[in-house]
């Protein structure tokens, strides 16, 4: 076989492979278009408090796309409110120890004292679809915003 029959074969597979490629590219990319998530539209609510545990009970007729809060982020979902309602936010003694006291009158009594106190920072937040309530619990504080993502055309009557 000759070069230049060599050469003209040799373009044609890498023609085909070209080809092929580039099909391969257009249909990912329309692939990936139609799994493109919905636009969101975020609402943002306004906060002051003192930086404690704090509650947003918000009316809300769909489920969010997300909860995020400007000073600790991504806040995450619970499943059940009995999940959300164990979260702890603030400082909790874990554990105690009891000492006895001669300085209460009338006797001797017993004290407790604490051992060791342990900082939580359980954000949550949970969407009660029976009743269009969202349930947020966020570390308060002056000036933090709870940021509510909903699909586009969502309702919220917060």
């Amino acid at each position: 076989m000759s070069d230049g029959v060599r050469s003209g074969r040799r373009l044609i597979w890498i023609a085909l492979i070209i080809v092929v490629l580039l099909a391969f590219i257009a249909y990912g990319v329309e692939f990936y278009l139609k799994r493109t998530p919905p636009s969101l539209e975020t609402i943002t609510y306004l906060t002051h408090g003192s930086p404690t545990s704090q509650w947003l009970v918000l009316s809300f007729s769909s489920l969010p796309a997300g909860v995020d809060a400007n000073n600790t982020g991504q806040i995450p979902e619970y499943q059940t409110s009995q999940a959300l309602n164990g979260t702890r936010i603030g400082v909790y003694c874990e554990q105690t120890v009891t000492k006895e006291s001669t300085s209460v009158p009338g006797g001797n009594s017993t004290i407790g004292a604490c051992a060791q106190f342990v900082t939580y920072q359980q954000t949550g937040w949970y969407w009660d679809k029976e009743n269009d309530l969202l349930f947020v619990h966020y570390l308060g504080g002056s000036n933090v915003e709870i940021s509510i993502a909903l699909e586009a055309g969502a309702k919220s009557h917060g």
